[in-house]
């Protein structure tokens, strides 16, 4: 992490070379917690009421006890006195921990918050698809938590690791009946016959915020579009692939093994949604 770079450390700024509470620590960042990764494009925080309801909700099923005073503008307001003091005016990737220091009831939350550079064509359309595989060694379980953004799922590691040996760009995961039902760090859509897919949250997926923006944005426009579970057999005859989440918006997959995807109608959804 650059070395003039601050953090912000339960409600303290800190330089980052200074603390070992940060994102590059795995012992941290795999805390019993939840975490938020958000956009800040030209002095806004992307989607911030989708972050913030999925944050609170989180809070509550993981058994934390929310402080009276944590609102949006109690974290805007750090977040916004962090990006100035980073000097990243116009495009950053925000990410906000909440963790437990000991893991024992009642659950008093601790946070971090980090505030990066991001270069401006990790948001845009990315004309090289992805070239992703299934993760074999790991189930995710149906569970509340499941739908919530938390900071303690065991895929992380292994997901990363099959990712640098086999030099893929992400992972699709499992739950615990067979079905495929996002990656490592985005929700998945398909398309098949001009319909456009995705799981429901029944099936333990991420509850994404650009997920969710998503589907409001094909009924407004109305887009067919369904949630419905997926397995292996029906992705590998689906027309088309991708991934959303609320840094990177839409990445079209190209290579599922020795399947291959079109991008036709994900490109249109990007071009319709993004201008």
């Amino acid at each position: 992490m650059t070395q003039n770079l601050y953090s912000n450390i339960n409600g303290q700024l800190i330089l980052c070379h200074e603390t070992d509470i940060n994102s590059t620590n795995e012992a941290v960042r795999g805390r019993y917690g939840l975490y938020e990764s958000i956009l800040y494009r030209d002095g806004q925080l992307e989607l911030q009421d989708l972050h913030w309801e999925r944050l609170w909700s989180g809070l509550s099923v993981l058994g934390f006890q929310r402080p009276a005073h944590w609102n949006a503008t109690f974290f805007t307001t750090q977040i916004e006195e962090l990006v100035r003091a980073n000097q990243l005016p116009h495009l950053a990737r925000v990410r906000l921990q909440i963790y437990s220091d000991d893991g024992q009831a009642p659950l008093l939350p601790l946070y971090y918050i980090e505030a990066t550079a991001i270069e401006s064509v990790t948001t845009q359309w990315n004309e090289i698809g992805l070239k992703v595989a299934v993760l074999p060694d790991f189930r995710k379980p149906i569970l509340p938590e499941s739908n919530c953004k938390i900071s303690h799922s065991l895929h992380y590691p292994i997901a990363k690791a099959m990712m640098e040996a086999q030099g893929l760009d992400d992972v699709l995961l499992l739950n615990t009946e067979g079905n495929i039902i996002e990656s490592a760090i985005a929700n998945i859509f398909w398309v098949k016959e001009g319909v456009f897919y995705t799981p429901p949250l029944s099936d333990g997926c991420l509850a994404g915020t650009m997920r969710t923006w998503l589907l409001q944005q094909m009924k407004t426009h109305q887009i067919p579009h369904q949630e419905q579970s997926l397995d292996l057999k029906d992705l590998l005859s689906a027309d088309e692939l991708f991934c959303s989440n609320g840094i990177r918006f839409i990445r079209w997959v190209q290579h599922l093994g020795d399947t291959q995807y079109g991008n036709e109608q994900s490109r249109r959804l990007y071009e319709l949604l993004r201008g």
